[in-house]
């Protein structure tokens, strides 16, 4: 089977309703692998189970976008933004379309999210994608296969359905020089492991995005983290579902749940 079998859909909506499950089950029941919409952004390739993904787009609602805009809605000096955890890239297509940043680096460790993430750049100029992960330190580690959605494999989650091995760069190696950078991540409770490995580059990120999972940390590495970010001179954090409510830089240390933040200096 081709893994590329595609259908272009542009009347999704109309053809299936408000029943998104009952579409992903007919992807699924026809072996299709991956599927095609019209965004704002242009056609987005994404996986048959993405079904987050696939929800969003049928309701007409790009996925993300609320996180997104809220994001670039932040004044910056960085001309460059390192996107961590691309997957198939949704987030990098709407901050590219968005024109704030000349430079966009994605970074996606499994195989089949990378190749269509590959696709889903092309006519972007300024965009690189480098199939590997970020963390702690150079090498190789096992990433745990989550057979459910694409986006939630995991190195700290066993799923139970094997693993691969993938590759593994750091910020500190990868950003070398002096240039300012922003950075937004989204690794499943990988990113204690993605800042440590930028601890000499931090302090020329201006902005920083993270889908943080305190739930998944125990209160010694958050309590690390807290000190990480004001080490690297991060003093506010803004809930970027509701920038509005209040949100300090301590709470990151909390045991949360999952929660958008974005890390600011004064």
């Amino acid at each position: 089977m081709n893994v590329f079998k595609r259908f272009l859909i542009r009347a999704g909506a109309r053809m299936i309703g408000n029943e998104p499950k009952e579409f992903i089950r007919l992807l699924q029941g026809h072996e299709v692998s991956s599927v095609c919409f019209d965004t704002k952004c242009g056609p987005v390739f994404v996986p048959a189970n993405s079904r987050s993904i696939i929800e969003s787009f049928i309701k007409g609602h790009y996925y993300g976008s609320e996180i997104v805009d809220n994001f670039l809605g932040f004044e910056t000096g960085s001309d460059r933004i390192v996107n961590v955890g691309a997957n198939v890239g949704t987030t990098a297509r709407l901050i590219a379309h968005s024109g704030k940043y000349q430079r966009i680096d994605c970074f996606e460790p499994h195989p089949q999210n990378f190749s269509l993430l590959q696709v889903n750049l092309l006519g972007y100029e300024g965009m690189s994608a480098h199939m590997a992960a970020v963390g702690s330190e150079e090498g190789k580690l096992p990433l745990n296969i989550n057979p459910m959605s694409v986006g939630r494999h995991s190195f700290k989650t066993d799923f139970g359905q094997g693993f691969i091995d993938v590759p593994v760069a750091t910020l500190d190696d990868f950003l070398e020089g002096d240039e300012l950078f922003d950075l937004f991540i989204d690794v499943e409770g990988w990113e204690i492991e993605v800042l440590r490995g930028g601890e000499r580059s931090l302090g020329r990120c201006n902005l920083c995005a993270i889908e943080w999972n305190a739930q998944s940390h125990t209160i010694e590495e958050r309590k690390e983290l807290l000190d990480l970010l004001r080490r690297s001179g991060f003093t506010r954090a803004v809930n970027l579902t509701d920038p509005k409510k209040d949100f300090q830089i301590e709470d990151i240390a909390k045991p949360l749940r999952q929660l958008d933040i974005a890390l600011l200096r004064d």
